[in-house]
């Protein structure tokens, strides 16, 4: 993750290009793998889900620990 840790979440956008999840003005997290960012469990996608659960607010560290486990556990091609 680049940028502020303690931004307020915002809606999430992602730049398959560039593999580049916006997370909030200052804070992106790097080489997020399209098949992550698609990954979906059921009609539940999984890390756009958990972004704007928690949007207006931070991430505390362990939703930091959580969100990158998630976008790791689901394999790019």
């Amino acid at each position: 993750m680049d940028g502020d840790d303690r931004s307020p979440i915002q809606r999430p956008r992602y730049d398959p290009t560039d593999q580049i999840l916006y997370i909030a003005d200052n804070l992106v997290a790097r080489t997020v793998s399209p098949e992550s960012w698609a990954y979906q469990h059921g009609s539940y996608p999984v890390i756009r889900n958990f972004l704007e659960a928690r949007e207006g607010r931070p991430l505390d560290a362990e939703e930091f620990r959580e969100f990158r486990l998630v976008v790791a556990a689901v394999p790019s091609r």
